[in-house]
This record gives structure tokens, C-alpha cells and sequence, in this order.
């Protein structure tokens, strides 16, 4: 809510593009590379999705998220590329059922602040009660797919995100060469494989998980 007031300030101010914020491809550098608009970046409805066996919605994240992927993907030659991204209506209702289960926070006596300050973030509870779970369905231009999924300890947004920075820097002064790119890059474009080792090997291994569900 604070990011989403936060951007709706900066567009009132003039000093961001609107056209920017609707393009799809606004972090691929080169105005030439392929392309395809099939997916904006999210699911524009409810869904249901075979795919994953359940039914899906817009996330307020897939926009962004769908930009820096496109990022890596042009940065690894590998566009034209499809991409969307959704959440299940069982991740929102397991979130809610969290919330009320400690009362916004009131019974635990660490209540959940609506206005935070920026930085400030979810309480600590909250924080450490929350965990992530996203799937991929990705399908080559020969048919071959391929399903994994990505698991992993602590809010997404907020606890889990900062053990995800730390271990990058991390990687890149202890395990990793020297990328091959350089700039504005991606953890994945410079890091790849190595980062997702160091990941797994987090908290004794209970941090995060990457594992192959089904392939065909």
C-alpha cells in the first residue's frame, strides 16, 4: 500500500512516465529486441489454470516481477519469451487466516500497524510466521516443459528478501567468478546455479528449496 502510494505520488509529480509504468519491456535496453504482448506480465482475471491445478488471480507484484524477468531474459539472449504471473485465491485465504488467527496481532500483543513508516514493515511475528511457495510451468519452443517449485522460510517481502540479499553478497564474495556481465544485471544473470546453491544450503538447508515437480 505504501509502494502503491508512493508511485502514485511520483506520477502526480511529472517526473514519471506514465507509458513507461504500462510497457511491458521497459528494462529491456534495446527497442529492437523481440518481443511478444501475449502476457503483460499477469494474470488479467480469475482462472483457473491447468497448468497448476488451481485457480488463479492478478498479484499486485506480477508487473514488476514480469519486468525484471524479461530483464534476465534479454540480458541471456533468450527472448521472445511469454511470461505471466499470478497468485492462487488459496494463498490469499491462508494469509488471512493467519492474520486472524493472532487477531491482527492483538493477542499476541504485537498488533499490526496500518500506516508504518517506510522501512518499517510487517511486525516481527508476522515476519517470521510467513512463508513462500511459487511454482513454474515453463514450455520450450519444442514442446518440452518442465515444473519446479521454489519453497521458502519467512515473509516473502520482508524477512526472507533480506536473508536472500545478505547471501547474495555473500556469493559474490566468496563463491562465485566474476560475472561475465556487467551493469544493471540481474541476480540471475550473474549468479545463476551459484546463488541457488547457496540458497539451499542456507539455515542448514531449511532456508529455501528448489526442486523438479514433473517434466515432459
Amino acid at each position: 500500500m505504501a509502494s502503491g502510494r508512493a508511485r502514485a505520488k511520483v506520477i502526480k509529480s511529472g517526473k514519471y512516465d506514465r507509458e513507461f509504468h504500462r510497457d511491458p519491456y521497459v528494462l529491456v535496453p534495446d527497442p529492437d529486441a523481440p518481443r511478444t504482448d501475449k502476457h503483460a506480465g499477469g494474470y488479467k482475471k480469475m482462472r483457473y489454470d491447468a497448468d497448476f491445478g488451481s485457480v488463479g488471480g492478478p498479484f499486485f507484484m506480477a508487473p514488476v516481477n514480469a519486468r525484471i524477468v524479461r530483464r534476465s531474459l534479454y540480458l541471456l539472449g533468450q527472448l521472445p519469451c511469454d511470461y505471466e504471473e499470478g497468485i492462487t485465491m488459496g494463498a490469499w485465504a491462508r494469509t488471512a487466516a493467519l492474520i486472524g488467527s493472532r487477531g491482527f496481532g492483538y493477542f499476541v500483543g504485537d498488533p499490526i500497524n496500518l500506516n508504518p513508516k517506510s522501512g518499517e514493515g510487517p511486525p516481527k511475528w508476522l515476519q517470521e510466521a510467513g512463508h513462500f511457495r511459487a511454482r513454474v510451468h515453463a514450455v520450450a519452443d519444442n514442446g518440452r516443459w518442465v515444473q519446479v517449485e521454489v519453497t521458502g522460510r519467512g515473509d516473502p517481502g520482508y524477512l526472507a528478501t533480506s536473508k536472500m540479499l545478505a547471501e547474495t553478497g555473500l556469493c559474490l564474495a566468496l563463491d562465485a567468478d566474476a560475472p561475465e556481465a556487467y551493469g544493471v544485471i540481474t541476480p540471475a544473470v550473474a549468479l545463476g546455479a551459484t546463488l541457488r546453491e547457496r540458497l539451499t544450503r542456507a539455515e542448514g538447508g531449511h532456508f529455501m528449496q528448489f526442486d523438479v515437480l514433473k517434466a515432459g
